[in-house]
């Protein structure tokens, strides 16, 4: 895991990013996607406030063949978390402010479920569409922000 960045949420007014690795510090998903390569492992950081942490591990990609469009991928959590808090951690990455998009995909098991719930509450994330993969037979969930 060598290659993974931190980011550091931080529960104050204005939504905080911040990269272990080099100090980089920002307030916008703008800002994270600066600090981050394309196809990056990072770790986003969540502090309650009892100053319990919480990891959400999560690869960035942009899409081929279009500017813009993020795909947050291969999302996992360090420990069991409120929905409430990933709902809230979704919704401050993605801000009326941002001209980026976002799509992420779950498939309804493992943490994925986490995320399903977390999305459904979410106020700039939409499900477009579910489908069955047809090699998995998983039940697919794609979920785009929708943050004009």
């Amino acid at each position: 895991m060598a290659n993974v960045k931190t980011v550091q949420v931080k529960e104050i007014k204005v939504p905080h990013y911040n990269n272990a690795y080099n100090g980089e510090e920002g307030t916008s998903l703008s800002d994270v996607l600066d600090i981050c390569d394309d196809g990056e492992r990072i770790q986003l950081t969540i502090t309650d406030i009892y100053n319990k942490e919480t990891n959400i591990n999560l690869f960035i990609s942009n899409l081929p063949y279009c500017c813009g469009v993020f795909e947050l991928g291969e999302i996992s959590v360090s420990r069991d978390i409120n929905i409430t808090d990933v709902t809230k951690v979704l919704d401050t990455l993605v801000t009326k402010n941002t001209n980026f998009t976002l799509m992420i995909n779950t498939n309804g098991i493992e943490d994925s479920i986490i995320f399903e719930k977390a999305l459904a509450k979410c106020k700039y994330f939409t499900l477009v569409k579910t489908f069955k993969n047809r090699n998995s037979k998983n039940i697919i969930k794609m979920w785009v922000s929708n943050n004009d």
